[in-house]
């Protein structure tokens, strides 16, 4: 049941005198297992997660799969995996790469709605040279996830993966919000890129120097992943998926998956089999807790996060995922221009704001951590971007009113912003920046202009007492005058402070 394994090799046999016929089918040897833990596709196990309330087997969605073999798997009309995604990724070893061709062009899937035509022009382009493979069973409480995999007998001992093997795996994983989300994920077993393995000590490689590194033949890791912008639903009926063999000296086969998920079945036996796999399914919560707490120990969470935005990084040079891409690292990093940005961008434009991120990030020196350099390159190519468009008066109402909202009063000035950034050198030197040129714009001869630059002043909790922008102009003087003589004496009070904390 859950988390077993169990190894399958058919092989073919010879009929001695007896009528020619075809060679009996002839697939990889596999293991075929399911997992469950407490977590999602996006997160894996966690160790924080407590085990779902209700153990109840009624309370736990059915998951489904039959796993067919093809020794020739044709090509269907069907759109590729990649164009239904809502997220891709790759990693070689520490390394995030593009998806493989493969990966994101043959894999094809057919919705509920085509599933059934699908299934039978497939079952007509095969020949009857099928055999199918295994039939898995899950259980999917609240919270939970659920994996279904079919792996080499092949395996490599990783500090990060203790039985890395090839293998494709399926993901199910359950919300709180009774959401479901579907992902799929291919590892291959590589040989190391040759500068890794120059960098390794000559007399032995230690798997701790690497957590992704193998000593046998310097092979590494290679995963890739993809998420389904509209996974299988509860009740909605059977989809179908294909993929290409991803194991050696297979080429041209490949397997098909029947995937259905639907409540706890009530018949029996589907029953009685259904409270067995919830049974399973919570001893498989606490191994997995353990598991998930011994990883942690090995790779740190900031590091997993760094290789989430590096391997996002990588992923801008696809086109058809650059908008999602940038959503996701501008909210990682905390760029709120850029953020705003590129969710409303026409398609042309963000192409080429991506490339200016791109070269940006190819050409610092400076560590891309989500709360360091890159944020920054995030944020200054979006103001690069407005303010180029407003030079050129080719800047659309709507792109206006964000550099205003990021800017206040100071973005009708391209050449104030230029100026600012060419002199800071992070997030924090430009914004204190713009607080400045705002502050001396309190001063325009113009109430909106005042207006503007005290609205975004106030927002930055930057606006000085007692101000007014359509006071009287003696007023508004006298008001900013108190506020520079405030502002003058709390930094003269901090220096002394601080002059006196570095001689004690």
């Amino acid at each position: 049941m859950a988390a077993s394994f169990v190894s399958v090799l058919i092989v073919g046999c010879s009929s001695n005198g007896a009528p020619a016929e075809p060679p009996p089918v002839v697939a990889p040897a596999l293991e075929y297992g399911a997992r469950h833990f407490v977590g999602s596709v996006l997160s894996g196990p966690s160790p924080e997660l407590a085990v779902p309330e209700s153990v109840d087997p009624a309370d736990a969605l059915r998951v489904h799969c039959v796993l067919t073999y093809h020794e020739r798997l044709p090509h269907l009309e069907l759109p590729p995996l990649g164009t239904q995604a809502r997220m891709i990724g790759a990693m070689q070893g520490d390394t995030a790469i593009l998806p493989t061709p493969v990966f994101t062009t043959r894999v094809q899937y057919a919705n509920a709605e085509l599933a059934p035509q699908t299934r039978e022009q497939l079952e007509a382009a095969s020949d009857d040279r099928t055999l199918v493979l295994h039939d898995y069973e899950g259980a999917l409480f609240p919270g939970s996830s659920v994996v279904f995999a079919a792996r080499s007998v092949d395996a490599l001992q990783l500090s990060i993966d203790t039985e890395a093997q090839r293998r494709f795996a399926l993901s199910f994983s359950r919300g709180a919000d009774e959401t479901v989300d579907f992902g799929i994920i291919i590892d291959q077993l590589v040989k190391a890129p040759d500068d890794e393995v120059q960098d390794l000590p000559t007399d032995r490689i230690d798997p701790d120097l690497d957590p992704y590194l193998t000593e046998r033949d310097h092979r590494v890791l290679q995963r890739e992943y993809l998420l389904l912008e509209h996974p299988p639903t509860v009740a909605g009926g059977p989809v179908l998926m294909m993929v290409p063999s991803p194991f050696p000296g297979d080429e041209g086969a490949g397997f098909s998956m029947v995937l259905e998920i639907s409540s706890a079945p009530t018949g029996e036996p589907d029953a009685s089999q259904h409270a067995e796999v919830v049974a399973s399914m919570l001893k498989d919560f606490e191994r997995e807790r353990e598991l998930a707490q011994e990883s942690a120990r090995r790779l740190a969470s900031s590091e997993l996060q760094e290789r989430q935005v590096a391997e996002a990084l990588r992923n801008l040079r696809l086109d058809r995922l650059q908008r999602k891409t940038l959503v996701f690292l501008t909210t990682t990093t905390g760029a709120p221009l850029a953020e705003d940005l590129v969710l409303i961008v026409a398609d042309e434009n963000l192409k080429r704001y991506a490339e200016t991120v791109i070269e940006a990030t190819e050409a610092s020196d400076k560590q891309m951590e989500p709360d360091g350099g890159l944020g920054w390159i995030l944020e200054r190519g979006a103001f690069q971007f407005l303010i180029t468009a407003l030079s050129e008066e080719q800047i659309t109402p709507s792109h206006f009113g964000l550099l205003l909202k990021h800017a206040g009063e100071a973005g009708n000035f391209p050449a104030i912003i230029e100026d600012a950034l060419a002199i800071s050198s992070n997030r924090d030197e430009f914004e204190q920046r713009l607080v400045e040129e705002n502050r001396i714009l309190l001063e325009d001869h113009s109430a909106s202009a005042r207006v503007r630059a005290y609205d975004w002043l106030l927002s930055k909790g930057a606006a000085p007492t007692g101000y007014d922008p359509l006071d009287e102009p003696d007023a508004r003087r006298a008001a900013l005058s108190a506020d520079r003589e405030r502002r003058e004496t709390e930094a003269a009070g901090q220096t002394a402070t601080d002059r006196r904390g570095a001689q004690s």
